[in-house]
């Protein structure tokens, strides 16, 4: 799922020893979720190995999309349930609250807009409680008072309602600074929301800069403000990532494609015990 990280000499030469004798067994074999997964395998395997691996893409649940987006679920209620001010433009974040995730970055660039856009305000979705060291780095971050963490508990396990907060946003941001391709970016595209995102990793595979969403440096809270801010502020801009990234994730990363790639290589590699 998530690329091989640089290692050092040694390290490099025992994995590439260890990947050509595993890939010498003949019940040994390789599936990828994205392209940068597979490239960073380049170099362990023999270019005839390389080619012999499948991408099977994490994919999204159309139905519970579908039935997300079929909802008439109370937007100002759900807004009033987490306290969500009425009339503020939403930027939403979903993961781990961590650096990786990114909520250093976000917090930043948060900061740098509080004077200039006053009308936006931030939500970070999490798995876990909010730790004491997450919660420090918002009360220092200066704007507490734009910010709200939302914990899984507070959520449920119902992914319906999952989705139904996502449909509160305005906008969908990703700052992480190492990621595979994530389920949470796939699915606010699918449920129609312009996203910018960290350009890392796999995460170019599926949006791309200034068709269906924005792609910033990892770690550069200045241009995640500017591109906020600019996509804010366009209507037309947002609207039409949003409509492009939808189109994107529903033709290319729906998880039965998923399936089927998935499938047929499984059939080959029983095929091949002969």
């Amino acid at each position: 799922h998530t690329a091989l990280p640089d290692v050092s000499t040694v390290r490099y030469v025992f994995w590439r020893i260890k990947f050509r004798l595993l890939n010498r067994l003949s019940g040994f074999h390789l599936l990828t979720s994205n392209r940068n997964t597979l490239e960073s395998l380049r170099g362990f395997l023999s270019e005839s190995s390389l080619r012999g691996i499948p991408v099977a893409y994490s994919g999204i649940d159309g139905d519970e999309i579908r039935q997300a987006l079929e909802s008439r679920s109370d937007q100002v209620t759900l807004r009033q349930r987490f306290g969500l001010p009425a009339t503020a433009f939403l930027v939403f974040a979903l993961g781990q609250f961590i650096e990786r995730k990114g909520c250093v970055t976000l917090l930043e660039a948060a900061a740098t807009l509080r004077e200039e856009r006053p009308d936006l305000f931030y939500i970070w979705v999490g798995t876990d409680q909010l730790s004491a060291d997450g919660q420090h780095q918002i009360e220092s971050s200066g704007v507490a008072d734009r910010f709200r963490y939302v914990s899984g508990s507070e959520l449920g396990a119902d992914r319906q309602a999952l989705l139904s907060l996502l449909r509160l946003a305005d906008l969908f941001v990703l700052p992480s600074l190492k990621e595979g391709l994530p389920l949470a970016l796939l699915e606010a595209m699918a449920l129609g929301k312009a996203c910018i995102a960290s350009n890392i990793n796999a995460i170019p595979e599926a949006l791309h800069d200034g068709t269906n969403g924005r792609l910033v440096p990892p770690g550069d809270a200045g241009a995640l403000a500017e591109e906020i801010s600019e996509l804010a502020s366009n209507d037309a801009l947002r609207d039409r990532f949003a409509a492009n990234g939808q189109q994107t994730v529903t033709e290319q990363f729906d998880e039965r494609i998923t399936a089927e790639t998935t499938l047929a290589y499984y059939e080959t590699c029983w095929d091949d015990r002969g």
